[in-house]
């Protein structure tokens, strides 16, 4: 025996709904102060960079209190922004972008002020984009975590639904039919959506063949659907039955293609390719990672190398004295710019076949 939930009351529609209107006042709330934190903070802080390019390291001292505080706020802004525009824009392709763009130019502030600023690179000026790197850092995490949970939740929505969020033409509203089993990767009668009635009389179905690659089906092509309501014998050799497939010379193969892309059926083998697929990319992914992890690291090593020159510049230290960024904080790093890579290898995948439907 099934068990159905109950439908919600008034009662507590109106508790859910009073719920979300207060998570979105609160998000919005986040987002916008956020912003205006993050982007005063960071006024502030390239004001220093511009103010105090050039000057002695011996400069830092008065400032010093200033940018760890508007790198605080500034850090604390961005994470605020993140939260309420996730929140507020889930599931938007841009919302990502933006979040990891604007990490992303925090984090590179020590790399290209210098190259804006050729006398930014030593004194107060540094350690001001310092700051923002820092603040950049803990924001990029965040963006990250953000883009791969909306990846994960976005597979898990495909492997299970696969075509319902897509608008269709042909089989629109066909429910799934009870007498055939979802073969995986199969034949198109051997899909839950072709009707039995016109399977019967079909002569793809007959002739061991597919719609999509004969480009008529059950679901696009009149003449197959007037024959089985027409109770047309086909033969039930395959050879024999393939000679009735019919052949729709009045439209282009591009509109025959179009048709496929806007079928049900044709829909449903796609969700089939995307479940095949997902396990390739993933191990692809991290085979290419595996053999590339190498050189990967030395071109982090390098990046944050001539990070460590800036600083060592600006404090006029050498390198006994300078802080060290661990090899851990560098793998974490590079870990996290791999999971990027790794977000947009899937959102690609999910292009190719649910919008392309290669």
């Amino acid at each position: 025996m099934s068990y159905t939930p109950k439908p919600k009351s008034h009662t507590e529609q109106q508790v859910t709904e009073g719920l979300l209107g207060v998570l979105e006042s609160i998000a919005k709330l986040l987002m916008w102060a956020g912003l205006a934190a993050s982007l005063i903070s960071l006024s502030f802080l390239v004001y220093y960079v511009v103010l105090f390019s050039g000057t002695a390291a011996a400069d830092k001292t008065a400032a010093q209190g200033y940018i760890e505080l508007f790198r605080k706020v500034l850090t604390g802004g961005l994470l605020a922004f993140y939260i309420g525009s996730a929140y507020l824009f889930w599931g938007e392709g841009w919302m990502e972008i933006v979040q990891i763009l604007s990490a992303l130019a925090c984090y590179t502030a020590p790399i290209y002020f210098p190259m804006i600023l050729p006398s930014s690179d030593t004194g107060v000026a540094l350690v001001a984009t310092i700051g923002m790197q820092h603040a950049g850092l803990g924001a990029g995490i965040v963006a990250a975590g953000v883009l791969l949970m909306d990846v994960i939740l976005k597979v898990q929505t495909r492997l299970k639904q696969g075509i319902k969020a897509d608008q269709l033409k042909y089989g629109k509203g066909i429910k799934e039919e009870t007498d055939r089993k979802n073969v995986f990767m199969g034949k198109c009668w051997q899909l839950p959506y072709c009707r039995k009635f016109v399977r019967e009389r079909c002569p793809i179905y007959h002739a061991k063949r597919t719609c999509w690659k004969e480009k008529v089906g059950c679901m696009c092509e009149e003449e197959v659907i007037k024959g089985a309501m027409e109770n047309r014998a086909i033969p039930k050799d395959a050879v024999a039955a393939a000679r009735y497939i019919p052949q729709n010379n009045k439209i282009t193969l591009l509109q025959k293609m179009e048709r496929c892309r806007q079928c049900v059926i044709y829909n449903e083998h796609q969700k089939h390719k995307y479940r095949a697929a997902l396990p390739c990319v993933l191990i692809g992914f991290i085979a290419i990672i595996g053999l590339l992890w190498v050189p990967l690291n030395l071109v982090m090593h390098g990046v944050v190398g001539e990070i460590q020159k800036g600083i060592e510049k600006a404090t006029m230290a050498g390198n006994s004295s300078t802080v060290q960024v661990p090899d851990w904080a560098q793998q974490v790093m590079l870990g996290c710019i791999c999971l990027i890579f790794f977000a947009y290898a899937l959102k690609l995948l999910e292009f190719l076949i649910f919008k392309l439907k290669v």
